[in-house]
């Protein structure tokens, strides 16, 4: 298809699977998943559902937090606030990173 010139939807939920197949199966570091979310980002004839916020996501992760957890608040820039209940990893760095909108627990 893409040899044809024709064009490729992948959606938020494809790049969140991508990214997870990288770290968790192949055992990518957060630089090189990061690397290849950001390739196929750039790639001709393909098109990124709200790419970016999936860039944005890709710097995150980068600077150390989960990529699931970057896309999701990569996602809400229009908000005030994030809530997680995840206190041990994702709020803290997200605090310590000074994320907008600002990472808080319940």
């Amino acid at each position: 298809l893409m040899r044809e010139g024709a064009g490729v939807l992948v959606t938020v939920t494809v790049v969140l699977e991508f990214a997870w197949v990288l770290r968790g199966f192949y055992g990518f570091e957060a630089e090189d998943s990061a690397r290849a979310i950001e390739h196929l980002v750039g790639l001709p004839n393909v098109t990124v559902e709200d790419w970016s916020a999936i860039l944005e996501a890709a710097r995150l992760h980068r600077a150390g937090l989960d990529f699931a957890d970057a896309l999701h608040v990569s996602r809400a820039g229009q908000c005030e606030r994030f809530y997680t209940f995840d206190d041990r990893k994702f709020a803290r760095r997200a605090i310590k990173l000074g994320i907008v909108p600002a990472v808080q627990v319940p």
